[in-house]
């Protein structure tokens, strides 16, 4: 498979190794490869996100991928760190990302006597990675929202309960003008981007797994006001295990037992929340909580749908932040965290990107899984995955064509074919 015995491994002051692969690589084997057909402009999308790789250490790896919007293909590698920690000098390892991604945005990308213009979509990631990416304060921060300057209170935990601040622009970004939002600039403030309205929320972590799986974890187990009792919640599990035979197979995983809860995926948090969770929730949840989760369930539907996004996305507007206002009264101010927040600030979003999955990680989490999967022992790590990636490259070869059919066996029935 001609695998490559050496590759340019960098040191990354603080710790960490990076190998970086090239935003101009992935896109000529794409093209290459008879994904990129007669067009003139390729809008990135990248997505920076970090996976643990073994439970016994805390090795992980944080890619970054790079997946072209205006094609129908799958994300592609233009660079990984492997560290015992999240990159701890963050302008050493987005040094080489930036430099290239710069030079492509100042000159066209040209081969194969083909022009292409770059331009950047987006950059997805959940919260924390956008935060480090930014150097801006977390979501527990007082002032971690990143969409607009509104400040936390402590209730037991940083909450966010004013749902009209003023927005955050990129002019004010640039211009570093909330001291206590800002940590220093930024190692990505040197690319022509919005480090604002490029950063789009990512509805999987925010919504799946953040505001999805916080409302089943206060049904199931929290304050007595809201929790329900041990017989609703076997009957709710019951609902959700008789209608598993009958979802159909574009749904990857069937519906379980909300048991077990804490093991969920986010597909299945998704499941729930647009497909299965109005129906198994009718007189299991109060009548305040239903009607409440419908709020949230109904918005982000008409969010994630292309056709109905555009249309209604003042409307969504309006039930997530009807939502938000009232999870407070009907949960606790303890509800009232950063993901529960920001829901006010999605439509926002769709309005500029589209619906919901023109910016979800749920494409670059396939990838993650994918780039996992290539490491079978814990020594040379990125060499590891240097070297599977090189051999994808090389194994991707046109289909075979064959000049005649030839039957196994002979055959003494029935027609035969001329010759």
């Amino acid at each position: 498979m001609r695998t490559p015995r050496n590759f340019s491994i960098k040191q990354i002051p603080g710790g960490g190794e990076y190998v970086h692969f090239g935003i101009q690589n992935g896109i000529e084997k794409l093209h290459n490869g008879g994904h990129i057909g007669n067009m003139d402009t390729l809008e990135l999308q990248f997505g920076i996100d970090g996976v643990a790789l073994f439970k016994s250490s805390n090795t992980s790896l944080w890619p970054i991928l790079c997946s072209v919007k205006n094609i129908t293909s799958k994300p592609f590698v233009v660079g990984v760190f492997c560290g015992n920690s999240k990159p701890g000098n963050i302008v050493g390892f987005l040094s080489d990302f930036v430099q290239e991604l710069n030079a492509l945005l100042m000159d066209d990308l040209e081969f194969a006597e083909t022009r292409f213009k770059i331009t950047v979509h987006s950059f997805v990631c959940d919260t924390p990675a956008r935060a480090m990416l930014k150097n801006v304060k977390g979501p527990t921060g007082y002032f971690g929202c990143d969409k607009c300057e509104t400040e936390g209170e402590w209730h037991g935990k940083i909450t966010f309960l004013d749902t009209n601040a003023q927005s955050r622009t990129d002019v004010r970004f640039d211009e570093l003008s909330n001291e206590e939002h800002h940590l220093g600039p930024s190692a990505l403030q040197s690319l022509p981007i919005g480090m604002v309205s490029q950063f789009p929320l990512d509805y999987m972590h925010l919504v799946c797994l953040g505001v999805m799986r916080r409302l089943l974890l206060c049904w199931l187990k929290g304050p007595l006001p809201t929790r329900l009792c041990a017989r609703k919640v076997q009957q709710l599990s019951e609902k959700l295990m008789s209608i598993a035979a009958f979802v159909p197979r574009e749904f990857v995983r069937k519906p379980r037992s909300v048991s077990e809860i804490l093991r969920w995926k986010a597909t299945e948090l998704r499941q729930f929340l647009l497909y299965t969770g109005p129906v198994v929730l009718l007189r299991i949840l109060p009548e305040s909580l239903y009607k409440h989760f419908l709020l949230v369930s109904v918005g982000i539907s008409l969010l994630a749908n292309p056709k109905l996004c555009s249309a209604y996305y003042d409307y969504a507007n309006g039930l997530l932040r009807t939502f938000v206002n009232n999870a407070a009264a009907l949960y606790g101010h303890d509800m009232m965290v950063y993901n529960v927040h920001a829901l006010i600030h999605l439509a926002d979003d769709v309005k500029r990107f589209g619906c919901l999955d023109n910016f979800s990680a749920f494409p670059f989490e396939n990838c993650l899984m994918s780039i996992k999967k290539m490491i079978r022992k814990p020594n040379c790590i990125l060499q590891q995955v240097a070297s599977r990636l090189s051999e994808q490259v090389k194994c991707q070869s046109p289909t075979s064509k064959f000049d005649g059919c030839f039957g196994k066996k002979e055959h003494d029935t029935g027609p035969v074919p001329r010759g």
